[in-house]
């Protein structure tokens, strides 16, 4: 999969290694490009983005994935949403030019959904990125 010409949006994936192991994780973009103005002229693209992790007895159980949902997803799999985070999308390109990022298969609708539907179901989930979910799946439901 070419990583220049993709675009980012809900749905998009990307493999980025999250601390303190540096384990590569699979992330999510769950919302399209949000412009943000952040005064004196200067306008931000951002987006939500949360990671996916192996199952395990402390997890967030929100929403579980299994083989079959992604074709990253290898074992029962749950969506991380304690480390869900809003992010410039200048962060995300730097680090697909840069070789650090690589995008991967997208989301399928019904896969996007149920996670979008979690990030705002989870207890784990910042509240900054609750709100700010809230406010871009405004026009989504």
């Amino acid at each position: 999969m070419s990583n220049m010409n993709q675009k980012i949006c809900a749905g998009r994936t990307f493999h980025l290694a999250t601390p303190p192991k540096g384990t590569p994780h699979l992330w999510i973009i769950l919302t399209d490009i949000n412009y943000e103005n952040c005064g004196g002229g200067v306008i931000t693209e951002t987006v939500a983005i949360v990671n996916l992790t192996t199952k395990r007895s402390s997890s967030d159980t929100t929403t579980i994935l299994d083989v079959g949902d992604h074709r990253f997803i290898k074992c029962e799999t749950v969506v991380d949403y304690a480390y869900a985070m809003v992010v410039e999308v200048n962060q995300i390109k730097k680090y697909i030019e840069t070789g650090y990022s690589r995008f991967d298969d997208d989301c399928s609708e019904d896969l996007l959904d149920a996670i979008q539907k979690g990030v705002l179901e989870s207890p784990y989930t910042p509240e900054d990125v609750v709100d700010y979910c809230q406010e871009c799946f405004r026009d989504y439901w």
